[in-house]
């Protein structure tokens, strides 16, 4: 059953983003203005220039971009000085950390689940004809493509030892195939704040967002306490994730006229 459950749950996402690079790429009509195969065409060409506008726009920053680059990277360097002395104090207090909390961080944070919210999202708008949470899925989607993408590779390039194998943090071995040395970034922490920031920027409540972002932030300490990440590759993590998201969402907005917001004051 589980097995079946992780199928069922990457085949939303599958689908959504098969249809949407199927639209982009093939040879179809274009059909009628507002059918669901222009819908999908033009959602497609979305996908795709929105990551690639992830990619590409550390090229194109201003000096007040370099400069927060340089503080937050400055933050950064801080905090790996104290990385191995942070891992041992959340190590130490895993056992009183709520276990409701670690499973959720956990459940939140895996991939499967994630490809189902963002899946789900995009095919329940495309399918009710919800432009709303439609275009909320397709921003979704792309930030999950954007982040997921260049985690992964990261992770393999980096080779960064997991706090549990107690070789302190200076330990790497890039191109490794052992799991335990895909320490950074967090791949769970990335897709959780992903998901959770670019849901929450489609609200302008305050309160909403804070809620959002906090239940995106569960999944960061639920990988600290069990030692399989240090707190520099969480917060790394986080730091990757709101530019991504802001850089495609202010690409759809701008560029592709979509204006996304699921609360009726945005």
């Amino acid at each position: 059953m589980p097995q079946i459950a992780k199928i069922i749950k990457r085949s939303l996402f599958y689908a959504a983003a098969g249809l949407l690079a199927y639209y982009a790429f093939a040879e179809v009509k274009k059909g009628k203005p507002r059918s669901r195969r222009a819908i999908l065409r033009y959602d497609g060409k979305s996908l795709y220039k929105g990551v690639l506008k992830a990619y590409t726009s550390p090229f194109t920053l201003g000096r007040m971009e370099i400069v927060k680059i340089v503080a937050v990277v400055s933050v950064l360097s801080f905090i790996f000085g104290f990385d191995e002395e942070l891992s041992r104090w959340f190590r130490k207090h895993e056992e009183n950390a709520p276990q409701f909390l670690k499973d959720f961080g956990w459940y939140y944070g895996s991939p499967e689940n994630h490809y189902a919210i963002n899946g789900g999202f995009y095919l329940y708008g495309l399918f009710t004809k919800n432009e709303t949470v439609r275009k909320a899925g397709l921003l979704l989607i792309a930030s999950t493509i954007a982040t997921g993408l260049f985690q992964t590779v990261a992770k393999i390039l980096i080779g960064r030892a997991r706090p549990i194998r107690d070789e302190g943090k200076f330990s790497f071995k890039p191109f490794s195939t052992e799991n335990s040395y895909y320490s950074f970034p967090s791949g769970h922490s990335i897709l959780s704040f992903t998901t959770a920031y670019a849901i929450g920027t489609q609200f302008r409540n305050p309160a909403y967002r804070l809620i959002i972002y906090s239940l995106g932030s569960i999944a960061p300490f639920s990988r600290l306490w069990a030692g399989a990440h240090w707190v520099t590759d969480a917060a790394t993590s986080i730091c990757i994730s709101i530019p991504v998201v802001n850089t495609i969402d202010v690409y759809l907005k701008q560029d592709r006229n979509y204006e996304t917001g699921l609360d009726e004051g945005h």
